[in-house]
């Protein structure tokens, strides 16, 4: 049976699906300023890092299974038009840098790890739903003027950013809808993409997983 997403709700019970899901690129500034300053923060961080150590402290005890994005615009959720296409395996300050880099000073974007509610694996499965064509990230590239693609130096051995499954999944539909994609400018070269095996290898797409690339299980 189809399981559709679950949607973020609003303290007021509201409730907001994924294209309302969107932080701003001064937030996303805001919020790398705060948290670089934070004796937490380690410049060699992963996102995954990032997620445990600020996005997790920020929301879990709100009682609202409320992303970042939406915790920061509850008065007025702000509607995404840029959709930003990563790897949670990426140095988090390298991923900052390139999405502000990346994005127009009037954009609004849907970022997983802070538009998605970082709950227990039951709440973001809940999130996703079963049906890849209704998921968040769907709707959201239904919904996009154009999606920022964020490929990272820590997959580049590993395959690149299309060993990614979720990611391929992204690029094809934000194709299919017809919105323009974007490479982040510093990771334009094509081992960011297909790694540093691609030519020898062939595409690491026909192997692309939604776990760690480089853990084989």
């Amino acid at each position: 049976a189809t399981r559709f997403p679950m949607p973020q709700r609003l303290s007021n019970g509201e409730y907001v699906t994924a294209k309302y899901w969107g932080i701003s690129k001064q937030q996303i500034q805001d919020l790398f300023d705060r948290c670089r300053a934070d004796d937490l923060w380690q410049d060699e961080d992963t996102v995954n890092d990032f997620v445990t150590k600020f996005v997790r402290p920020m929301t879990a005890d709100k009682g609202l299974e409320m992303g970042v994005a939406l915790m920061l615009n509850q008065s007025h959720p702000l509607a995404v038009n840029l959709m930003v296409s990563h790897a949670w395996s990426e140095n988090a300050r390298r991923f900052f840098e390139d999405v502000l880099q990346g994005m127009a000073s009037d954009e609004v974007a849907y970022i997983c790890f802070l538009s998605n509610f970082q709950g227990t694996a039951e709440q973001i499965k809940a999130q996703l739903g079963n049906r890849i064509e209704y998921c968040p990230f769907t709707e959201v590239i239904n919904s996009a003027d154009r999606m920022l693609v964020v490929p990272c130096e820590e997959l580049v051995s590993a395959g690149g950013l299309y060993s990614r499954l979720w990611c391929i999944w992204e690029v094809y539909a934000a194709a299919e809808v017809g919105i323009p994609i974007i490479v982040a400018s510093a990771r334009k070269k094509h081992e960011y993409l297909k790694g540093d095996k691609g030519d020898a290898e062939g595409s690491f797409a026909d192997r692309a997983r939604c776990g760690n690339p480089n853990n084989p299980e």
